[in-house]
Order: C-alpha cells, then structure tokens, then sequence
C-alpha cells in the first residue's frame, strides 16, 4: 500500500491534530450546543472518519517544524 507523508503544523496547532480534523481516521464531535468551552474534552467524543485517506494508503503524521504545536 502507498504511504501519504502528511506534513503541516504552526504556532499552536501540532500536525497529528490533523489525526482529528483532517484526513485521519478519527472525527471529534461536540456533544453540546455552540456556547461550550473548546478545552473540555468531556464535551467531545471520538468517531470514526468515513472520509479518512487510510482506505487509499497508509499516512505519517508528522509536525513541520519541530517543536510549533
């Protein structure tokens, strides 16, 4: 199987979250309305990513450069 070399990250925002919002196999979803606080992660819950590239290839994540998230 190929392999996607996943590369991103920037000032406070590592790559592997992209394991959660981008082409991963995970998705966090809100489990309040709107007016919740982003840093509680009781509020979320982890599903599975219908989308996610792993049924195309296998990915590694990695945080470019070093050390920003």
């Amino acid at each position: 199987a190929p392999i996607a070399l996943y590369l991103e990250g920037g000032p406070g925002t590592p790559g592997t979250f992209s394991v959660f919002t981008g082409p991963g196999p995970f998705r966090l979803q809100s489990l309040v309305p709107p007016n919740w606080s982003p840093s509680d992660p009781s509020q979320y819950e982890v599903i599975l990513n219908n989308n996610t590239w792993l049924s195309e290839s296998s990915i590694v994540f990695v945080d470019n450069p070093v050390g920003v998230g």
